[in-house]
């Protein structure tokens, strides 16, 4: 992250088997994301003398911002975490940071503590409902996204260099639902609550089939923001929790795990040139994708239709001469034939006359027409 790369940390697994615990940690038993952050800043704040001098030797001037963002997805709504879970969010398209929460509260982050502090009171605001199924919270996912700024202004160059850079830590909904029955689930617990990992293996099938330009991401409000995760431009770590005597959902979490061993993804340091180059490609793609929404599928249809009709026309048209073609050529033959016999015929006539008294000498044969 501190060289202008993207990092993705993501568990999954089934109800119960300690993703949450991994990576949100509790009590005094930290989780993975605590553990980043303070990582992070000992790399960001140099505090004692020995690291004071050796960046002195660098001879730059390296500043720094960092920003939170965090949230949960309940049954297809983004609630922020940061705000109280204030809900009715919606992840949409943006040119510079690609799936964006729009309306999601950023926090500034200035020291370990403050993370914590914030951290923790978001924690609290997840959703705590549950129903004949089981808890909400089992079927919800969480997004914390750490947004990383530097400014790097090396003495021997002019340029002052900005690496933009973005850690998303994801908690995955319950994987056992990818082993039940979809009717079940669509019946009696509603698709939507269940539509997040739904998608996601729909992604991940996608992906690893060589069809990753085909994969909807859009199914889902999650798979919109794991656009980047699977795939995409960033260095992503996958924690697959198994919990003991849970057949099923082990079994789901052992298939996803051997399905996301064949993503491939492809990251790259976000410096002031891959920005703008990012940027670009994200403005065509978002034009490319307003002009489908835009699009009158009836028309499409009708136009698919008639465009159908003409190529059968086409093609029988292109039957029709050709059997009428075949045809000609045949009485092409068989006029030559008859042409040929006549030759033979009048040769005949030819020899015989010559062998005749002159009395017999006028005999005439018939003429063919040459067509």
């Amino acid at each position: 992250m501190l060289q202008g790369f993207n990092v993705s940390i993501v568990t999954m697994g089934s109800s119960g088997a300690g993703k949450s615990h991994t990576l949100h940690g509790s009590g005094d038993d930290p989780g993975v994301t605590q553990y980043f952050v303070e990582s992070l800043f000992n790399f960001l704040d140099v505090k004692d003398e020995e690291e004071e001098e050796e960046k002195a030797r660098v001879e730059t001037d390296k500043n720094y911002s960092l920003r939170m963002q965090f949230v949960e997805i309940v049954n297809e709504g983004v609630n922020d975490l940061l705000a109280k879970g204030k809900g009715g969010l919606v992840v949409e398209p943006d040119d510079w940071e690609g799936a964006s929460i729009q309306g999601a509260d950023r926090r500034a982050v200035e020291t370990v503590e403050d993370f914590a502090n914030t951290y923790n009171a978001g924690l609290k605001n997840r959703v705590s409902l549950a129903n004949a199924f089981g808890k909400v919270a089992d079927k919800a996912a969480t997004v914390l996204t750490l947004d990383l700024v530097q400014t790097i202004n090396p003495e021997e160059e002019n340029e002052t260099q900005i690496l933009v850079s973005k850690a998303t830590f994801i908690e995955c909904p319950g994987a056992e639902s990818l082993v039940k029955d979809y009717n079940n689930l669509k019946g009696k617990q509603s698709i939507a609550l269940n539509q997040g990992m739904l998608s996601l293996q729909k992604v991940i099938m996608e992906i690893m089939s060589g069809q990753a330009e085909k994969a909807d991401y859009g199914s889902s409000q999650l798979t919109q923001l794991m656009e980047e995760t699977l795939g995409g431009n960033t260095l992503t770590s996958i924690l697959f929790n198994f919990q003991y005597d849970d057949q099923i959902g082990s079994a789901a979490t052992m298939q996803l795990l051997k399905q996301c061993q064949r993503i491939v993804n492809f990251p790259i340091p976000n410096d002031s040139r891959a920005i703008c180059l990012i940027h670009k490609y994200r403005v065509m793609i978002n034009n490319l994708r307003q002009l489908l929404q835009g699009a009158n599928i009836e028309k499409i249809k009708e136009y698919q239709v008639k465009i159908a009709e003409l190529e059968k026309k086409l093609i029988d048209g292109n039957i029709d001469e050709r059997r009428i073609g075949e045809e000609r050529n045949e009485m092409d033959g068989r006029l030559q034939q008859l042409k040929d016999k006549y030759n033979a015929v009048l040769k005949q006539k030819t020899d015989v006359q010559t062998q005749l008294p002159v009395s017999y000498t006028h005999l005439t044969l018939p003429t063919i027409c040459s067509v």
